[in-house]
Order: C-alpha cells, then structure tokens, then sequence
C-alpha cells in the first residue's frame, strides 16, 4: 500500500485492529477524523486573534518605518475581514455542531481559509521591499516564518489545514528571493530548509496531537464508565433491603444507603463523616455497644464476618429498637492493608416476631393457652431423663372431661370452647409452678407432676375431681356441673414416651368406664388396663398384612392453587382384613409404631405405590408426582433406604415423581441418619415434604437444616381460615417464610371454598383436603 503522505500503524489495544494513521488515521477512520476537526473548532480561534493582532502591530510598525499609508490601511483591512469571516464561520460551525460528511466539509472549510489567511499576508513583502531597507523584508520573512510556525499549535491538530495554511506563507517568500535581483538566491536556502522542518514538525505535532486526542477520549471513556459503574453500585445498594455502611479505617462513615439510616433514625447528612461508635447504637447481649468493636475486628482479620447471635440496634429519636444480623467486609487496598470496612445491617425484626409467634403456636394450645400435645410429650422426654439421672419422681395425669359433648350439642362449638377454658384456667390454677399442664384434643388434659410419686399424685387427682365436681359453667340461662375420669401412671425411666402416654391414656379410659369423677391408678398386672391394651392384638394382624401384603391404596388428589404447577396426589394406606374389611391407618398404625413395626409396613406400601405408578394405574392418571408417607422408623433404618432405592430401579419410576413426606418429630429424633437418608434420595431426584408444619416446637429451629421442597401446613390453622383472622396470619407467616426459602406449601384439610379462596389470597402453592377431593380406592392391582 503506498501513500503521498507517510503512513504510521499501530494495533487498537481493545480490538486487536490494525490502524493507519495519516498521520492521523486515514479517510476510512471517519471518526478519529471528526475527532480532530471538532478540535480544530475548539482552537482554532485562537491562532486568528493572535494572527490579527500580530498583522495590526506589523501594519503600525511599518507606517512608523514610511510604508505608504494606503497600502498600510488596505492590507490592515483586508487580514481583519479575512479574520471576522474565519472567525464567524467557527461560530457557526460551533452553534450548529456538524456530524459526518458534514463537519468533513467544513475541514475543507477551514484548510481553504487557512489557504487565504496565508495569502492575506503576503502584501506584507509588497509594503516591506517599499520601504528599500533589507532589514524590512528580512523583518516580514521572520513575520511569517513565525506565523507559520505558530500555525502548528492552533491547526496542527488537522494537517490539511496546516498545510494549507503554512505552504503560502513559506514558498511565496522564497519565490520572491529568487525573483528579486536586489535579494542574493542563496537566502532562499535557510528559508526552504526551513519549510521542511517546520512540515516535519506539523507531522510530528500531528502524532502528539493524535495521541493526546486518543488519551483524552479513554480518559473520558473511563470517567464516564466509571460514573455510571458508581451509579450502578449506589442504585444497587438504594434498593437492596439491607443497610450498608462504609467505614474508612480510622472509623468514619463515608456512606450509607437509605435503609441505613432509616435503621439509624439519622438523616444521611448526619450519618456520613460521623464515628461509627457515635451514631451506630448497636447493642449485643450484654447490653454493651459492640460498633467499634466489630470495626476493629473485620481490620484486623481482613477476611469476612458474620456474626453468629442478633444485636439490637437503637434508633435515634423514635427509640425503635431493631433486630439485626450484622456481617462485615474488610475493604483491602494495593497493598493489602484494610482500607476500611463494608458493613451490612440486616433487619430480622419482622421475621423474628414471626417466628416466636409461630413458636409459640406450635408449644401452646390456641384455645387455652395451655402447652399442647407435642411440647407435652417434650416435657415428659425430659422427665424421663431427669428421672433416669436423678432419680426424681414423676407422675403422669390423664384427664377427661364427662359434659363437654353435652354442652357442645345444647349450647353450641363457643360455649364449648369457653367452658374449655374455663376447665384449663382451673386446673392451671390448683397445681405448683413446677408442674405442666396441657390440653391435649377436645376435652381431654394432661399433667406432669414433679417429685410426685403415686400417693402423692393420686392425693392430686382426688383434689382436682372435687374442684371439677363443684365447678359449675354457667351459658346463657343455663348452669352445668363437670365431672371427669382421672388416669394416672409413675414416669418409668424403663417405658418410652409414647408407651407412658399410652398407659396414661388407657388407665384414664378404664376410670371412664368405672363411672364419673374416678381415679385409676396403672399398676402392674392391671386386669382392667390388660384388657385396655387390646391393641396388642393388632400386632399380629399388621404382621399378616405385612406378609400378605394385604394394604389397600388409597389416592388423595392435591389442587395445585397456581395452575403452573405440577399436579400432585398423597397415596395413603390402609389395612385389608382377611375377611376383605378396611381398616383406617388410625387404628393400626398406633400398634405398628408402638412396636417398630413401621419399617416394614412402609417398605410394603413404597413397593405397592412403585407398581401402581408403573403400571399406570388408571385412578392415577394426570398426576405428575406422587407422596407417599414415611415413619420416624423407617427414616432410622438403612435397610429402608435401599429398599426404596431398589425399588425405583426395579420398577423404572422416574424418582423425579415421588415426594416423601416426613413429619419433624420424626427428623429430629436422629437428625443426622435423617438428613443422610433425604440427601441420598434428592440425589436421586426424590423429593421430600415436611408434613403437619407449624405444630411442633422446633418448626423453624430446624427448618434451615432440612432439605425440603413442600412445607404441609398443618390443619389446625387451616380449618375457618376464611373467617379465623388468628388462623389466616399463621398460615400467612408459614407460606412466607416457606417461599422465602425457596419451599411450596400446601395446607391441609381444606374443607370448603372459603377457605380455598383465602389460601388462594394468600399465595399458598396447593390444597389438599376433603374439600378439595375425598380419597378414592384404587382397584387391587392384578
């Protein structure tokens, strides 16, 4: 490739692209091109107010040396017109800022009147050979050297320009010496070696003025990215729902974000350039500020933290106190040295009072405000253990209210519930501090008296069944008497909890049948609690179903509220007699589970489900995963576990369509085994759901540490959802920490449309219920 002007390259940095230069970059570079003509524009003014008040000065001097005044006075006019026009076309060309082929033209513009600025000049020789002294015309030739010279600063920038503009200025001047007899040739020398240098210079300056157009622009570039970098950032921290605070390492704030300083209850002004330790009130446990404590933490470690326990941060002025997860980043400079700190306050009060409230929804009953059932049976594991250990005596009381069904019948569910009430308030009062009392279902209670041994207790029972004998509830116009059936059992350290409760249980239902207002103590070889403990009968007939294989399925389908998602349905099960009689899971399960029988009976009913869903069933089409239901047992047995695995390959169901469904209580029994067993099965592509959520006391403490996709709400908040305000908050609280956690959930017994339509409000993921579908047989499998 050849050129008439000398041609440089260099290869862009960011594409790689090769780059001629002209030395600019040539015509196909159109916009470095325009790059150096808008700077042209921006300069070149200057060069014409300094050429013209150079022309004006030249013009006094020469009259004072006896130039003719006319000639003077003609070329003085003729540089300022030349001048106002350049000077108005930059003007114009500034005002209308041209793009393109445009602003190339007026490049053009520009070198053309450059081209007669040059020539405007040399009248100058004219005036300067008029006055005959040699020392005037070698005075005009320096002028215009100089000028010609000074045009490399204002038009160096855009060599056309230059050149049209220097080129008149140097060859006019050594065309005159040659055409001058009185002016010796040999002066035309210095002159033309002048012009060469002064080309070679403009080329020169036009590569300084290339690079310097070039630093400037990425600078530019860079400041520009950099503020719309800084925008992004501070956008970002505005919206996220933490406060974020900057702290430089001598402990000043140096910015906060909003949620910061609604945190703070400071204004941002006040904030920023403030000590941490002065305005950030954050308390730990001891009550003490911990601010600069953490501050000099994450300088010293230069690593993140978090810390493990909430802190308490005060508000300015409203004194609201706050709950906050704090964690921190040390902000590392060149050198590694901590240059400051990034400081993260997240506000956890909302989801703290959520979760004590549903805490304490799942350890009291609702109605009473006595323990429930399950934190009963916690209290008792304890018992167990403290009489094991210490050798304390416990004692078990099972109560069961005679007129409660009377008084729901005459008088309708609220008397019932207040007279309930009533019955808890009573009992509450008439036991020590030490001692537990809770409502276990309907109207029956139970008390765990400590340091009680069985006269003690007995001694107990007869008190509270005279206190209830002259308790009388008042409904209305109406007065009732209350009796009630006392059964009460030793805490033998030898015994399970469940196997306590269950004595308990069948020695209150014995004092039921002795008749109202009786006590009966259980006893070793307890003819009449013998005969309570009929159940043991059932083991014989779970272990022949078991053989037999003789459980019927049962398909429960699940409304997915939001139509996108998959469509599900609980497989349940229940015992077939061999005289073909159905038996509900309520009756023969209790057996199972009282002598781990469980194991067996699940791996029985997963094979039973894998050959339904195999075989494609036709009371199972439509459904896109299945649950099915496993024991404490069989989540602590490994055998299950291969079981269900040889199960999934031996009958070719997709994993992806099975969700097991797990109760809490039976996870954190054995937490590891258990989440050993989830991991191995989700592994695979099983999926699991934790079943009767928010009833039990460890709801949330363990919900961070199961891997679960569904969370079954349980049913005692869904039943008059649509009219229960209480009901519908916890199912509100439950539904949002589950998808906050990225969990479905479903409640359970949905039993008509009102409360569909408010678990819709709510944005529960399904419904499940006699409401929603009652379950259906499926045909034995051939």
């Amino acid at each position: 490739m050849s050129s008439r002007v000398e041609q440089s390259a260099t290869v862009d940095a960011d594409s790689g692209d090769m780059i001629l230069h002209w030395p600019y970059r040539r015509s196909s570079h159109r916009q470095s091109v325009t790059v150096h003509l808008e700077t042209l524009y921006r300069y070149i003014h200057r060069g014409m107010i300094t050429s013209l008040l150079v022309g004006l000065v030249t013009a006094f001097v020469f009259l004072l040396r006896g130039a003719p005044p006319g000639w003077v006075l003609a070329w003085g006019l003729l540089l300022a017109l030349v001048a106002v026009i350049r000077l108005a076309t930059v003007v114009h060309v500034r005002r209308s800022r041209p793009e393109g082929r445009a602003l190339i033209v007026w490049g053009r513009v520009a070198a053309a009147g450059g081209f007669v600025q040059a020539l405007a000049w040399l009248p100058l020789l004219l005036i300067a050979s008029h006055t005959g002294h040699t020392l005037d015309f070698l005075c005009a030739g320096m002028i215009l050297g100089l000028l010609s010279l000074g045009g490399i600063t204002s038009m160096g920038v855009y060599l056309p320009a230059y050149v049209a503009h220097a080129v008149p200025l140097q060859l006019i001047p050594i065309g005159w010496i040659l055409l001058d007899a009185r002016v010796h040739w040999s002066l035309a020398i210095p002159l033309l070696l002048a012009c060469v240098i002064l080309m070679s210079a403009a080329i020169r300056s036009g590569r300084i003025w290339q690079h310097a157009l070039d630093v400037s622009r990425r600078l530019r570039e860079s400041i520009r990215r950099l503020r719309v970098e800084k925008a992004r950032v501070q956008a970002t921290l505005e919206s996220i729902g933490d406060g974020v605070l900057t702290v430089d390492a001598t402990g000043r704030i140096k910015y906060a974000n909003s949620i910061a300083a609604q945190l703070m209850g400071r204004a941002r002004t006040e904030i920023v350039g403030s000590s941490v330790g002065e305005v950030l009130a954050l308390r730990g446990e001891e009550g003490s500020d911990i601010a600069e404590r953490l501050l000099a933490q994450c300088l010293q470690t230069g690593r993140p933290m978090r810390w493990e326990k909430d802190l308490a941060l005060q508000a300015q002025g409203s004194g609201r106190c706050s709950s906050i997860q704090f964690s921190g980043a040390s902000i590392q400079g060149d050198r590694g040295a901590s240059q400051g700190v990034v400081m993260v306050l997240r506000d956890v009060t909302e989801l703290r009072g959520m979760a004590n409230a549903i805490s304490y929804q799942s350890r009291y009953d609702e109605l009473t405000g006595l323990l429930n059932r399950r934190e009963f049976e916690n209290r008792l594991r304890d018992a167990h253990e403290v009489s094991r250990r210490q050798r304390i005596d416990y004692a078990v009381l099972h109560l069961d209210l005679d007129q409660f069904k009377l008084i729901n019948d005459s008088c309708g569910h609220r008397a019932g519930d207040e007279m309930l009430r009533q019955v808890g308030g009573l009992l509450q009062s008439r036991v020590r501090e030490v001692d537990v009392v809770a409502r276990m279902s309907g109207d029956e209670f139970a008390l765990l008296l400590r340091g009680c041994d069985l006269q003690k207790a007995e001694s107990v029972a007869q008190t509270l069944l005279r206190e209830l004998a002259s308790f009388r509830f008042a409904w209305a116009d109406r007065v009732f008497s209350q009796g009630a059936g006392i059964g009460l059992v030793a805490v033998d350290a030898g015994r399970t909890v469940a196997e306590t409760m269950a004595a308990a249980d069948a020695a209150c239902s014995v004092a039921k049948d002795l008749g109202r207002n009786c006590v009966h103590v259980a006893a070793p070889n307890d003819a009449m609690l013998e005969r309570r403990y009929g159940q043991v009968a059932w083991v014989a007939q779970v272990q022949s179903a078991i053989d037999q294989r003789r459980f019927r399925l049962r398909v429960q389908r699940i409304q997915a509220i939001n139509s996108r998602l998959p469509v599900k349905a609980e497989l349940l099960a229940s015992l077939e007699l061999p005289d073909g009689v159905l038996v509900a899971p309520g009756d023969f399960l209790p057996a199972a589970e009282s002598f781990n029988m469980m194991p067996a009976v699940d791996g029985v009913i997963v094979s039973l489900a894998m050959e339904a869903i195999a075989g494609l069933h036709p009371g199972l089409t439509g459904i896109d995963l299945f649950s099915i239901n496993l024991s404490g047992q069989s989540l602590n047995d490994p055998a299950m576990l291969q079981h269900i695995l040889d199960e999934i390959e031996r009958s070719g169901v997709d994993p992806a369509r099975l969700c097991f469904e797990i109760t809490e209580t039976a996870v954190i029994r054995h937490l590891d085994r258990a989440a050993d067993f989830m991991a191995t099965l989700r592994r695979q592509g099983c999926s699991f759901a934790l079943d009767d959520f928010g009833s039990g006391l460890s709801s949330f403490g363990y919900l961070r540490t199961l891997a679960v996709d569904y969370l079954k709400i349980d049913g005692q908040f869904v039943r008059n959802l649509g009219s229960d305000a209480i009901n519908r908050s916890m199912v509100d609280c439950i539904n949002r920490v589950g998808h906050t956690m990225g969990i479905r959930t479903v409640a359970e017994f949905v039993e008509d449309r009102m409360s569909l339509e408010a678990l819709r409000e709510l944005g529960v993921d399904y419904a499940q219920g006699f409401g929603i579908h009652a379950p259906e047989l499926l045909a034995a499998h051939p």
